[in-house]
């Protein structure tokens, strides 16, 4: 049994790179894995890859920095899967320019993307494992996150 047998990742990113290499390596230790991008065909054909694996993944195409977008990927998780168990955060824009090379536009996509994305996901992940927490047999969830500063988060939900 693998060290994520039955949970339920919600992957940002998830369509390609880090994200996809994350999900490989979900999949393999038995999680159920939801693939979170904007990429839509990148997004399909992975989830179409995984899924020839016998694994069991779901695509959802979302903008992170739009909330009406970060909940519907909860509602399709919560409704393929029933429960989500960890948010790997991994969306983000990846620009090398000199300061005074950027446009006020490119720094505000990125702000969007990399801190109010990542805010948007984590809050409502937090939420829909509040509502699974007290009393059952969960005790935590998980929501990891990568950027420029790595960090790793546990709620204590119970």
């Amino acid at each position: 049994m693998g060290k994520l047998q039955n949970k339920v990742a919600v992957i940002t990113g998830g369509a390609s790179g880090i994200g996809a290499a994350t999900a490989r390596l979900f999949v393999s230790e038995g999680a159920k894995v939801v693939l979170v991008d904007l990429n839509e065909e990148k997004g399909k054909a992975f989830e179409s890859e995984l899924k020839a694996l016998d694994a069991d993944a779901l695509f959802v195409k979302a903008n992170i920095t739009n909330e009406e977008e970060v909940a519907h990927i909860f509602k399709q998780t919560i409704e393929a899967f029933g429960k989500v168990d960890v948010v790997f955060n991994n969306a983000g824009i990846g620009r090398v320019h000199s300061s005074h090379d950027l446009a006020y536009s490119e720094w505000r996509n990125t702000v969007n993307v990399d801190l109010d994305g990542v805010f948007l996901v984590a809050r409502e992940a937090i939420r829909e494992m509040l509502k699974a927490g007290g009393g059952h047999d969960r005790k935590y969830g998980v929501d990891v996150r990568l950027g420029r500063v790595a960090r790793i988060g546990c709620l204590q939900c119970g």
